[in-house]
């Protein structure tokens, strides 16, 4: 059975109870109608996920008693997507389907052929962060996605990763040769699966207008891996679900 799912801080969660107040205790009460004795799931974000059961609800908090609490087991591969920025509802897609696909980070790019204006950046990120705060809720992940303060291209460092993939559309007609990042993933999961340690995979998506030449390969000079999506020349948004599909399935298949 399914029940409410919600993120709390763990500065709510005292002894044996936890309570829930502001926006998740508004939407408890007021769009669920929730009552005593419901039960509710939670996860704190950093380590531990409950099942609990409500038992007082006043005007401003819901109290719940823990039932259960189990611990989030570490993670074998974190995935980052750095996003050249897209227009509004491209964008918010992007950010819905990443934490529906699992993907732990998203940093917004500011690359040459990016069209939004930076004017309101704040409000932007406030929105993407809410949106990604919701699309983790209806998921059930255990963390919500994190959406990090927005950078410029030149700014991503390839080497802070174990492998940083660069999506171009253009690779095909310039003598820039891509690799088969399946065979490329299943290699590094192998080596990380010997060592146990933590796979860290970045990979990058350009905006509407795709990449100038000299951006990518000033990327790949940093150690980033370009790939071809196909013959088909994707939107922007699709590039970035479709891209990291690939990625989360060849993670789930063979670590």
């Amino acid at each position: 059975m399914s029940y409410p799912y919600f993120f709390i801080e763990p500065a709510n969660i005292n002894s044996g109870e936890i309570i829930i107040d502001g926006d998740n205790h508004n939407h408890l009460t007021r769009v669920l109608r929730a009552k005593s004795e419901d039960i509710i799931e939670l996860s704190d974000n950093k380590n531990y996920r409950y099942i609990t059961k409500i038992i007082k609800i006043n005007k401003k908090n819901t109290f719940l008693e823990i039932i259960e609490r189990k611990e989030i087991a570490s993670e074998n591969i974190i995935i980052t997507l750095f996003q050249c920025m897209l227009k509004r509802t491209s964008m918010e897609l992007v950010v819905q389907k990443s934490a529906e696909l699992g993907i732990n980070g998203i940093f917004p790019v500011k690359s040459r052929r990016v069209i939004i204006e930076d004017r309101s950046a704040g409000d932007k990120t406030k929105r993407w962060r809410k949106i990604a705060e919701e699309a983790s809720k209806q998921c059930k992940r255990d963390f919500i996605l994190n959406i990090n303060e927005r950078i410029s291209l030149t700014d991503i460092k390839p080497s802070d990763f174990d492998a940083t993939y660069l999506s171009y559309e253009e690779l095909d007609k310039s003598s820039m040769k891509d690799i088969n990042i399946i065979d490329d993933l299943k290699e590094l999961i192998k080596k990380r699966s010997d060592s146990l340690q933590t796979l860290k995979i970045g990979f990058v998506t350009g905006p509407e207008g795709g990449f100038e030449e000299d951006e990518v390969k000033d990327l790949i000079s940093k150690g980033a891996k370009p790939i071809s999506l196909g013959s088909n020349i994707l939107k922007a948004e699709t590039a970035s679900v479709f891209l990291a599909s690939i990625i989360k399935y060849t993670a789930s298949v063979f670590f």
